[in-house]
């Protein structure tokens, strides 16, 4: 077994040519590699044992069986190499996760072959494996696993697919590497939401007062505003969205703000507001997130959702 330093030195060498692929790569002679496995190494030891035995006795029996053993390590090791030539592997968009799980990384085998490939393994480090099979003249989907550790964008770097069909005794392999990031939002840490106050007058509540009753006018549509407030029949004759103002009532509207948590710390802060935010989701609530350099108007629906995530996971602290 190498050390990490050694393997890393390998590594390097053995891709030195190969750069991060766009969107595709075609797995050619040059790209897979071929070893023989433990398994392999403890098979050729015991048919180097039986050719001495051979010749020592001269048994023809003997090195009818060795030569028959070797014949069919040889027909292996080709078929291991052949399972995973010719394969194209290409990347889809990442979906984001949270920190402390599994971000998943999908890709499509595409064999165009007339043979199923077999036993198609995906690995990353230590994360777990994920084991395929590519139908012949057909497309497989996949997912490769990389730990969320950290929040913020995360690029899964190299990675490999592997084979060691049919007989375990050879490992092919290839080292891929694509430009590819997806995001990893904070972990959620649970904090209430700010809707037992009433009122912001003494600047400690998520709820603010806003017009709703008399209309007063429109103005441009600004993102983040509130569905309900659209005029609609006034876009049947234009095509600009106009949003409605009011100008006496009020209804009360939540804003998440950093500057209302009582925790010190930064990476704490954001996830307590992460778990605000889903939980304001879940409740189907109308809010707003507020964090140094950046403000997002009150909204509702998945893509606020996510635009507010997204603010939290990429915030500079």
């Amino acid at each position: 077994m190498f050390s990490l330093p050694v393997k890393e030195s390998f590594i390097k060498w053995a891709t030195r040519k190969q750069q991060p692929a766009r969107s595709r790569i075609t797995l050619n002679r040059k790209r897979i590699f071929i070893l023989p496995t433990r398994y392999g190494l403890f098979y050729g030891v015991m048919l180097f044992v039986m050719l001495m035995g051979a010749i020592h006795y001269s048994n023809n029996m003997a090195f009818l069986l060795t030569f028959l053993l070797a014949g069919l390590g040889s027909i292996a090791m080709w078929q291991t190499h052949r399972n995973l030539l010719g394969l194209s592997i290409e990347k889809k968009p990442a979906t984001a996760t949270f920190v402390g799980e599994n971000l998943r990384f999908p890709l499509i085998i595409s064999n165009d072959s007339g043979e199923d490939r077999y036993a198609l393994a995906l690995q990353h480090g230590n994360a777990p494996l994920t084991l395929h099979r590519s139908h012949a003249h057909d497309e497989a989907l996949a997912y490769l696993l990389v730990p969320a550790t950290k929040r913020g964008w995360i690029e899964p770097g190299r990675f490999r697919i592997y084979t060691r069909f049919p007989l375990g005794l050879f490992q092919a392999w290839s080292w891929l590497e694509f430009k590819w990031l997806a995001l990893a939002y904070p972990r959620p840490v649970e904090c209430p939401l700010p809707l037992n106050l009433s009122g912001s007058e003494g600047g400690s509540s998520g709820l603010e007062s806003v017009g709703t009753e008399d209309f007063s006018g429109l103005r441009e549509y600004r993102a983040g505003d509130s569905s309900r407030h659209i005029a609609w029949k006034t876009m049947a004759h234009t095509d600009h969205p106009m949003t409605k103002q009011f100008s006496t009532s009020s209804i009360d509207e939540l804003w998440l703000d950093w500057s209302r948590l009582d925790e010190t710390n930064p990476e704490l802060r954001l996830s307590m507001l992460t778990y605000q935010v889903l939980e304001a989701d879940r409740l189907n609530l109308e809010y707003g997130l507020r964090i140094p350099g950046n403000n997002i108007p009150p909204g509702l629906g998945d893509q606020h959702k996510h635009d507010c995530l997204r603010a939290l996971a990429l915030h500079q602290s």
